[in-house]
């Protein structure tokens, strides 16, 4: 990775139950890196761990593009435009404008913001916004799975994710396992 801000998407920030998350934040900027931090929710814990206060990385909630976010990504170079629409058909097709539109402002908030990186956690629907996005931005993304996101989501999709990230990781080896009989030539840790 580049010493370009590494980008981390995530559903929700900051999550109670997801403290691995806020550890991971935490540990990234320790080590000196820049961080640029996306939720496709707004948080709704009314509980929230004090380390929060902690994290320098701004956390940006993804809303529905706009114009101008449309401009910004439309302005790429045409082989970009036409990978991130191949993935957005290849993720949503016609079923989840919603999510290709959110993809779309993350994509343009990476190139704003001159991320390197791209990292989603859980190989679900953060997975799925990232690969889109990623593939507008120009930029390689990576996941991290966990539990639900593995073992419920349609094989697949997710080992096309996995195939496609430049790596991911997980939480057990079982996990592991799992993940590199769906797709053997991923690069799963």
């Amino acid at each position: 990775m580049s010493a370009r801000p590494v980008a981390i998407l995530v559903k929700r920030f900051p999550k109670l139950s997801e403290t691995f998350i806020l550890n991971e934040v935490l540990g990234l900027e320790a080590l000196g890196r820049s961080l640029c931090v996306f939720a496709l929710e707004q948080a709704s814990d009314t509980i929230v761990n004090g380390a929060v206060a902690r994290v320098r990385a701004g956390v940006e909630l993804v809303a529905q593009a706009n114009m101008k976010d449309w401009v910004c990504v439309l302005r790429r170079r045409p082989q970009r435009i036409v990978a991130g629409v191949r993935a957005a058909a290849a993720e949503f097709g016609a079923r989840d404008w919603p999510a290709v539109s959110q993809a779309v402002a993350l994509a343009a908030r990476l190139v704003r913001a001159e991320a390197g990186h791209l990292h989603a956690h859980f190989a679900d629907r953060p997975a799925a916004i990232a690969r889109v996005a990623a593939a507008f931005a120009g930029l390689p993304f990576s996941i991290s799975a966990h539990a639900k996101d593995i073992y419920l989501e349609q094989p697949r999709r997710l080992a096309r994710r996995l195939r496609l990230a430049r790596f991911t990781v997980t939480c057990t080896g079982h996990n592991a396992q799992f993940l590199r009989t769906l797709a053997p030539r991923a690069n799963v840790m």
